[in-house]
């Protein structure tokens, strides 16, 4: 009987362990999605207990973290390439235009 009472209970603690887990990882994907939604400098806030939850959130804040900088960087990379991919066509058109005023003199 006794032995019974103890597994219930055991039983009892494990599934309220289990309900708070998925509540807390409930939360972190709301905040995910909110994230994903609407592009933001936000990061997870989690007041979790556990301590395999807190870690999961730590990471995730890390991979945000480092997918905002990848996007500055190529970002910047697009404009620098921009600006070269301009100063190309100008240094192409400079002489070109030079030449087409000399050849229209010519054949006039």
């Amino acid at each position: 009987m006794t032995i019974l009472v103890i597994f219930i209970l055991m039983l009892a603690f494990f599934s309220l362990y289990l309900f708070f887990v998925l509540l807390d990882v409930s939360r972190v994907v709301k905040q995910l999605d909110s994230i994903v939604q609407d592009p933001t400098n936000q990061e997870l806030k989690l007041h979790s207990r556990n301590f395999l939850v807190k870690d999961l959130a730590l990471k995730i804040n890390q991979l945000l973290i480092k997918h905002r900088k990848n996007e500055r960087e190529l970002y910047q990379l697009k404009n620098e390439q921009d600006v070269a991919i301009h100063n190309i066509a100008h240094d192409l058109r400079t002489p070109l235009t030079i030449a087409s005023g000399y050849t229209q003199v010519l054949l006039k």
